[in-house]
C-alpha cells in the first residue's frame, strides 16, 4: 500500500513539475519580447522612465486627490460642472482609446474577434434529462 502511495505521490508531483516548466519557459519567453518590444519603443520614440520623484508625485497626488474627493464628494461634482466642452471631448477620446485597448486585450485573450469558445451547451442538457 505504501508502494502505491509513493509511486502515485511521484506521478502526480513529475506531471507538476512538468507543466510549472512549460509555464515557466512561456512566461520567461513572453517577458522577453515584452521587454524588447518596451525598448525597441523606447528607442524609437525616444522615451525616457520617469525619474523616481516624478512618478511619486503623481501617484501619492493620485492618491492624495481620491481621498479628498471620497470624503467631500460633492467636490468631485463641482470640479466636474467646471469642465469646459474641450476639455470633456479631451477626456471622451481618452476613455474611447481606453476602451479600445481593452477590447484589443480581450480579443488577444480569447483569440477570437467576437465572443468566447462555443461549448457544446447540449451534453448537459441531455445529462439532465436521463436522469
Amino acid at each position: 500500500m505504501l508502494g502505491r502511495l509513493q509511486s502515485s505521490g511521484l506521478s502526480i508531483l513529475n506531471k507538476t513539475q512538468a507543466v510549472a516548466t512549460k509555464s515557466a519557459c512561456k512566461i520567461l519567453y513572453y517577458g522577453k519580447v515584452s521587454k524588447e518590444l518596451a525598448l525597441q519603443v523606447y528607442s524609437k520614440e525616444k522615451w525616457m522612465p520617469p525619474n523616481l520623484q516624478t512618478f511619486q508625485n503623481v501617484y501619492c497626488g493620485l492618491y492624495k486627490d481620491s481621498i479628498r474627493y471620497m470624503n467631500k464628494p460633492y467636490d468631485l461634482v463641482s470640479k466636474y460642472n467646471k469642465l469646459t466642452k474641450d476639455e470633456m471631448v479631451q477626456y471622451g477620446a481618452i476613455g474611447i482609446q481606453l476602451i479600445g485597448f481593452y477590447s484589443v486585450g480581450e480579443m488577444i485573450g480569447r483569440r477570437k474577434l467576437v465572443g468566447y469558445r462555443n461549448y457544446n451547451h447540449t451534453h448537459g442538457v441531455e445529462e439532465a434529462a436521463a436522469h
